[in-house]
């Protein structure tokens, strides 16, 4: 599904409540990420679909937003790690907000925090 938002292209990725929900939003020269749900190793692709259309949109800077997620494991920190190396190769800058504290916590002792 995607939708036209403040002239900014909108799209939401999930299969339900127990999964995770990746929205995109792109406003101008920066896309806003913004995960529902858990960020496991069974939920990754929903996640992993996102970064690969970020690939065809003209996106400097990404923009992750976490208050809406409520787990996350080793393989999705990964992800995290990757989309940062990802988005910092193209020259953009990857921030993360919103994070609750278990989510900051595993984030945290990934080299993503750092």
């Amino acid at each position: 599904m995607v939708d036209v938002l403040d002239g900014g292209a909108v799209a939401e990725w999930g299969a339900d409540a127990s999964s995770l929900t990746v929205t995109l939003a792109v406003k101008g020269s920066t896309c806003v990420l913004s995960l529902r749900g858990a960020l496991t190793g069974s939920s990754a692709a929903a996640l992993e679909t996102q970064i690969d259309q970020l690939g065809s949109i003209s996106c400097r800077d990404v923009v992750l937003d976490l208050s809406a997620l409520d787990d996350v494991d080793a393989i999705g920190t990964g992800i995290l790690f990757g989309l940062q190396h990802y988005v910092r190769g193209r020259g953009g800058n990857l921030t993360m907000v919103g994070a609750h504290d278990a989510v900051a916590s595993a984030v945290a002792v990934d080299p993503l925090a750092g």
